[in-house]
């Protein structure tokens, strides 16, 4: 069962128009934020020095506005978790704090330098997190040891993850609660607990690149 295209067709309407004032807002603070965190700076020192052959640390992100559209398409009303594997400054995350109501949001990242970051831009923004009524945690660890079970959305970009890597996360998702979602940059999920429910062309750093949600539904 996808998201067939009058119903994406309602949610672009609703997301581009009807809201396009608190987009606007958050976009713009975001912009503001990071204006001056040299992100990719930190993360190639990070993984020149430490890790010089692990491809799971280039960093690269999608535009806060293709996040959120994604999330849009699947955000119900009333408290829900989102999980983001391998954060990085944690914008994308921020952006969904201040935009959505009511909502959980969870980072993992390994570089501490990027945790430090992340956790400046969440200072900053706390007042406004609050009134959203949401919250936004930062974990510094590896996402492939977290637990995240609790999760109602996962979102990874695994554009160039080691096979290893993504292995082990499939591994992960087959423990997650029946009815949540997976929002996967490139990769495929091959798993009979999962459905294919969208695919798209987005606008990430690098250039577009192609976006799928999974659905786990329960199993027979």
């Amino acid at each position: 069962m996808g998201i067939p295209f009058l119903h994406g067709a309602k949610f672009f309407i609703e997301f581009f128009v009807l809201k396009i004032f608190k987009l606007m807002f958050v976009l713009r603070s975001i912009d503001r934020l990071y204006k001056t965190i040299p992100t990719y700076s930190i993360s190639k020192q990070y993984r020149v020095k430490q890790e010089p052959d692990n491809p799971d640390l280039i960093y690269g992100t999608l535009s806060n506005i293709s996040f959120l559209y994604l999330l849009n398409l699947l955000h119900k009303k009333g408290c829900c978790k989102i999980y983001d594997l391998g954060c990085g400054d944690a914008r994308l995350l921020l952006s969904a704090a201040l935009f959505f109501k009511s909502i959980q949001a969870t980072g993992i990242e390994k570089v501490s330098d990027l945790v430090q970051a992340a956790k400046s831009a969440r200072l900053l923004s706390m007042a406004k997190i609050k009134k959203n009524q949401s919250t936004l945690t930062i974990m510094e660890g590896d996402f492939l040891v977290e637990n995240l079970e609790e999760a109602h959305i996962v979102y990874v970009n695994a554009a160039v993850f080691k096979e290893a890597t993504w292995e082990q996360l499939r591994t992960k998702f087959s423990r997650l609660q029946p009815g949540s979602y997976v929002i996967s940059v490139v990769r495929r999920i091959h798993d009979s607990q999962f459905i294919l429910i969208y695919t798209g062309m987005h606008t990430a750093s690098w250039g577009k690149t192609k976006v799928r949600i999974y659905h786990k539904i329960n199993p027979l």
